[in-house]
């Protein structure tokens, strides 16, 4: 809810300034999460899709009047999202910097382009997923998302008094 919701009403409270002044810009930051379900972070995959679908939207609505709205789609980026998560780095992604992805978001931005994505192995991964059937992309991501097992920890005995 606050990936959605937050990310609309911020939008909204902005553009009608930038319209009158027929000059401004937002970068709203999707994933490349958002071009395919991802097993195991499902809710997570879903908001960047959404924040994708707004974006491209607004960016069609708003493109001649000014307005200038990008969905900025990192891959794994070289934070600790995944530490904080307990989860695992996704096993095909490359980490990119938060730097090199604020340059491509605002590279994108002032090209007046739609969408960016950073990196070219992300980007040839989110359009590859528009050309495959849909339950083989889930399938594939399920098992590129699929948490590794650690190793078994002993399991002391019961101790009984």
């Amino acid at each position: 809810m606050l990936i959605v919701t937050t990310l609309v009403d911020l939008t909204h409270v902005f553009l009608p300034a930038m319209v009158q002044r027929k000059a401004g810009g937002v970068i709203n930051v999707a994933s490349i999460a958002g071009f395919q379900s991802v097993p195991y972070q499902a809710v997570y995959g879903a908001t960047k899709a959404f924040v994708l679908s707004f974006s491209l939207a607004v960016w069609a609505e708003y493109r001649k009047m000014g307005v200038r709205l990008i969905a900025l789609c990192p891959g794994p980026i070289s934070t600790n999202f995944f530490a904080e998560l307990g989860a695992d780095v996704p096993r095909l992604s490359k980490m990119h910097s938060p730097e090199s992805v604020v340059m491509t978001g605002l590279r994108a931005l002032e090209q007046g382009r739609p969408s960016a994505v950073e990196g070219f192995r992300n980007a040839f991964g989110a359009q590859i997923t528009h050309m495959t059937p849909l339950a083989l992309t889930a399938r594939v991501f399920e098992r590129v998302m699929r948490p590794r097992k650690k190793e078994a920890t002993p399991v002391a005995e019961p101790v009984t008094r």
